[in-house]
């Protein structure tokens, strides 16, 4: 309708079958796909019947492809290293982790984090966390580094970012942390850039360097 009622009528409509669900149901934070796939597969795994799951803070546009990609490539590559290095009994891979802060909580693409518990570090945050962004600006995903150092109570060491350009194209890798000699600021300790021309889409991907990680941050 021209006024708008009708979707004042299916909000209220929307409100009202959320206060109908059960008092059990299962409420999550849905800001991604593989979030989503994750937590139905983990309630498909401790219940035999899954009634219900309330998702919240699902964005209109949902995780892309190229999102996904990224963000499930850099998973499996750091995983691989981790393991070639012998160190998959000592560092884990924590998934889509989701960290509370002063006002809001934020979840993480990738995480990672020790296998056994460190005096003064929270067991359930990760050391380690994967930001990808296709959609979001490069001041963004800055910005949501710096939360994440900042509101982890020094338990989060490092932030990857994964910028994603389709204009240009060119993916942008950054490690960012917390320099602890200069009160704490944000320091970029590595960027690099993987390009290719963009008149030629069959052309090779180019990169400089390769990106460096200081294992012993997560443990």
């Amino acid at each position: 309708m021209s006024d708008g009622s009708g979707s004042l009528e299916v909000e209220h409509s929307d409100v009202e079958c959320f206060e109908a669900l059960p008092d059990d149901t299962v409420e999550a934070i849905g800001s991604t796909e593989s979030a989503i796939r994750k937590i139905i597969r983990e309630n498909q795994e401790t219940t035999d019947v899954v009634k219900y799951i309330r998702f919240t803070n699902v964005p209109p546009a949902i995780a892309d492809k190229a999102h996904e990609t990224a963000s499930r490539s850099l998973d499996g590559a750091v995983q691989y290293k981790i393991y070639n290095m012998g160190l998959d009994e000592s560092i884990r891979p924590l998934g889509s982790e989701t960290i509370q802060g002063v006002f809001c909580r934020k979840e993480a693409d990738a995480s990672f984090g020790p296998t056994q518990p460190i005096p003064g570090r929270n067991p359930k945050r990760p050391a380690v966390i994967v930001k990808v962004g296709v959609l979001e600006t490069y001041r963004k995903l800055r910005a949501d580094a710096e939360w994440w150092l900042t509101n982890s109570r020094g338990d989060v060491k490092l932030v990857i970012i994964v910028s994603i350009s389709r204009e240009t194209p060119d993916i942008k890798f950054e490690t960012v942390a917390s320099d602890p000699t200069v009160n704490y600021v944000l320091k970029i300790r590595q960027t690099i850039t993987a390009s290719r021309d963009a008149n030629k889409p069959d052309s090779q991907i180019t990169s400089r360097l390769n990106t460096t990680l200081n294992y012993h941050l997560i443990g």
